[in-house]
């Protein structure tokens, strides 16, 4: 394709080679499915695309490339993609750039870094449990489609997040270890609520809040010294509180400077990530339409200038 995606017109036809950040099988209305797709461009474009009466989509893989084919549709000056076909490529997925910047064992490392770095002896065995339970805790996604809903972005969101953690804890003199530690494990909970084709039964019936608050139990049950620490009664209550607000699926509230201050974190990182996607999607000098997810505002792509 010899042009950008944001500068093609409704019924354009669209031919290109394609690195796959996600996938979902959704159904309509009337109970026919079809497959909803997020791709990156080698011009570093994020596409949203669906295809039509497809049954299973677990033939498409995250970070693999793909010969898409199909039609450019512009709703409310957004432009996404009808796919008529859809083939493995042999286009070298290194083209391409991701929004996810780490690979897994690059992730892993970050990741054994902050954890090595936990004074709380109490704290490092609870993260160790946690992730020697969730096998998938690299490879899920944080979120079925608002922000970083592609391969590994469980682990990319808790990695942004213990840096800022780290950072910010020395600002306001509050438990570093303790806010790391929440950082890793607020969406563990994630790797159990959604799959490839959105949520799970326990994901509907407990959502990740409470899974994670079950695997929390579950580590204390397993190392007896944990049920009296104090610090294991201040995690669950970031765990718990890490919403914001009741009304957004804590079942409290923050009551501590360090609750306080992780729920912020938590939506730095998240808004942003939604923010970057959105704008992704149109052209530059265009505003986009209104994001239910950042108060039902409008964002606008700024030109760039020197």
């Amino acid at each position: 394709m010899d042009k950008y995606f944001y500068k093609m017109k409704d019924k354009d036809s669209f031919d290109d080679h394609l690195l796959l950040s996600s996938s979902a099988l959704k159904m309509t209305k009337t109970m026919n499915s079809f497959g909803t797709f997020k791709f990156m461009s080698r011009g570093g474009e994020i596409i949203s695309a669906k295809r039509w009466n497809i049954s299973a989509i677990d033939d498409y893989k995250a970070d693999e490339v793909y010969h898409v084919k199909g039609v450019v549709e512009v709703y409310n000056g957004v432009l996404s993609l009808v796919i008529s076909s859809i083939e493995p490529s042999e286009v070298n997925s290194d083209q391409f750039p991701r929004e996810n910047p780490f690979t897994t064992d690059e992730l892993k490392k970050e990741f054994k870094r902050y954890y090595c770095s936990i004074g709380s002896l109490n704290l490092a065995k609870v993260v160790e449990f946690t992730l020697n339970k969730l096998d998938t805790y690299f490879e899920s996604k944080a979120a079925k489609n608002i922000h970083h809903d592609f391969k590994g972005g469980l682990a990319y969101h808790s990695l942004t997040m213990a840096y800022l953690a780290d950072t910010l804890s020395r600002r306001y003199d509050v438990d570093r270890d303790l806010l790391v530690t929440a950082a890793i494990l607020h969406d563990a909970g994630k790797t159990i609520e959604l799959d490839n084709d959105g949520y799970t039964k326990e994901g509907i019936l407990y959502g990740h809040i409470i899974i994670m608050n079950d695997i929390l139990s579950e580590a204390i049950f397993t190392h007896k010294e944990l049920a009296d620490a104090p610090e294991i009664a201040h995690l669950k209550h970031i765990l718990l509180s890490h919403h914001g607000r009741l009304e957004w699926g804590s079942p409290v509230l923050g009551a501590t400077p360090e609750a306080i201050l992780f729920h912020h974190i938590d939506k730095i990182d998240a808004d942003m990530q939604i923010a970057k996607t959105e704008l992704a999607k149109v052209n530059p000098g265009t505003p986009t339409p209104r994001i239910w997810a950042l108060d039902n505002r409008v964002l606008y792509n700024i030109e760039k200038y020197k």
